[in-house]
């Protein structure tokens, strides 16, 4: 799942790319070529390392199944051991 760090890094480096799209090529603070590369290719990877930790709908529909049927089986062996109790105890 996208943290809000890669979220935060993700979103200064799409800034930095279009602010320095908007700067001449004489402007003294625009990024070196070789700079300019490495941002575009780090920025690519997280972006693909992000969406590979994103989960999707499928994943938490299956994670709410797995908790429903954890609780139901809590459920149900907490009754058994009641009734169990019960008839030793006589109630």
């Amino acid at each position: 799942m996208p943290t809000l760090a890669s979220t935060e890094a993700i979103d200064i480096a799409e800034l930095t790319q279009t602010v320095d799209d908007a700067r001449d090529v004489a402007d003294p603070y625009k990024l070196p070529s070789f700079l300019r590369s490495l941002l575009d290719v780090r920025l690519a990877d997280l972006k693909a390392k992000d969406a590979a930790t994103d989960l999707k709908d499928g994943d938490r529909a299956t994670a709410q199944r797995f908790v429903r049927d954890a609780l139901d089986l809590l459920l149900l062996s907490s009754q058994r051991s009641y009734r169990e109790w019960s008839e030793r105890v006589g109630l």
